[in-house]
């Protein structure tokens, strides 16, 4: 799926087999929340991040299972549990409304990387999960925020976390 821009009052729903900014550096996506599930690469390393995606959302949960997370918010952000009430649209051209809920996380499988890079304020909230918020398996992990609030981990399992606060860095129990 190739965002050029997507905007909603509310949440945005995606699952597709991966998601890829238009190559330019402007706001792809903007809504309250987000959820995506991809299959492939969520943005892109390609181009020396033009090739992120660029986003405008307050809550958010991303996970492919097979790509890179590429991410880059204008403003503050939370990855937290997300719940969006989206129309579906049928085969039919029909809509029919849906409530989709995900864990708040930012994750991928296999060698994908996490490259996050957040204009304000990132609040990381404890999942509930067994898992950490951000996470990789074999992948490094890149967070760049003016501040971080991080009330559960970020972890991978065999590669370099790597984060950078511009101000204030605060954790929470879980952490």
């Amino acid at each position: 799926m190739l965002f050029r821009s997507a905007t909603a009052s509310g949440g945005i729903s995606v699952v597709s087999h991966g998601v890829a900014d238009g190559g330019d550096s402007f706001t792809d996506l903007t809504a309250t929340s987000v959820i995506i599930s991809a299959t492939d690469d969520v943005g892109s390393l390609a181009n020396e991040g033009v090739d992120a995606l660029e986003i405008n959302v307050d809550n958010l949960a991303v996970t492919s299972s097979g790509g890179d997370i590429v991410l880059f918010e204008t403003n503050d952000a939370s990855v937290s549990t997300v719940t969006v009430d989206v129309a579906r649209i049928q085969t039919d051209a029909t809509a029919t409304a849906v409530t989709d809920s995900k864990v708040g996380v930012v994750a991928t499988t296999g060698t994908g990387q996490i490259v996050f890079n957040v204009g304000g304020a990132l609040t990381v909230t404890d999942n509930v999960e067994e898992t950490p918020a951000i996470s990789t398996e074999t992948g490094a992990i890149a967070v760049t925020a003016e501040e971080l609030i991080l009330n559960d981990a970020i972890s991978s399992q065999s590669a370099d976390v790597t984060l950078t606060i511009n101000g204030n860095f605060s954790t929470g129990e879980s952490s």
